[in-house]
């Protein structure tokens, strides 16, 4: 047990080892957020960036890996917000409510970025969204996923990751909040080590926290 938790504890010092992260809050922030009731988490913006494609590995591969993180990181991020949901007020709409809510809209993952926030807002009955984007400069694993470093040729190389996570009012789309962070990770990057780490950086900053 102890074991693990120093191999955990060294995969996270990969990510948390980094600049400082940028927090922007809007200044009717307070304000706004009085009139919320429901959030919702949009599946995340993730982008793969590569100089040269990988041997064996085609371009359509390296999409559908964008789609699977982007959604891997909506129901990590949701998930984790979940554990801590005694210390915010706000209720939060299950994930596969809003995934439920948006194929009924024929609104599918390359889509998200053609509606405004507040229309998704509407669409999903919310108060506000939470959305989020990934940059990554090599594919990380997701879950049971075969170490996708290995497969797409990216072994050896240190990984960089742009995290950012943002909160836009669902009445007007106006940015309420915005967290953007980048984190260094070696062999063992994965989203739930990430996510566990922006979560470490932004449970005090993020906006709904009671005042305790």
């Amino acid at each position: 047990m102890k074991k693990n938790s120093v191999i955990l504890s060294f995969l996270l010092a990969f990510f948390m080892f980094t600049s400082c992260a940028t927090v922007y809050q809007a200044p009717d922030l307070a304000t706004r957020i009085q009139r919320h009731k429901k959030i919702a988490f949009l599946p995340f913006d993730a982008v793969i960036q590569y100089k040269k494609l990988p041997k064996n590995t085609t371009v359509e591969q390296l999409k559908e890996m964008e789609v699977e993180m982007g959604f891997v990181f909506q129901e990590q991020m949701y998930s984790r917000f979940l554990r801590q949901i005694k210390y915010y007020n706000i209720e939060i709409q299950d994930i596969a409510n809003t995934n439920t809510l948006l194929k009924k809209n024929n609104i599918e993952y390359s889509q998200l970025n053609d509606y405004s926030k507040n229309e998704l807002a509407q669409i999903l009955g919310v108060d506000a969204v939470v959305s989020g984007k990934i940059v990554t400069s090599q594919p990380m694993s997701v879950g049971g996923a075969i170490a996708m470093n290995v497969l797409f040729g990216y072994s050896g190389a240190t990984n960089e990751v742009n995290a950012n996570v943002s909160l836009h009012d669902g009445f007007d789309s106006n940015l309420l909040f915005k967290y953007d962070h980048t984190y260094s990770g070696g062999l063992g990057s994965s989203a739930e080590n990430l996510s566990k780490a922006i979560m470490k950086d932004i449970e005090r900053k993020f906006p709904y926290r009671k005042q305790l």
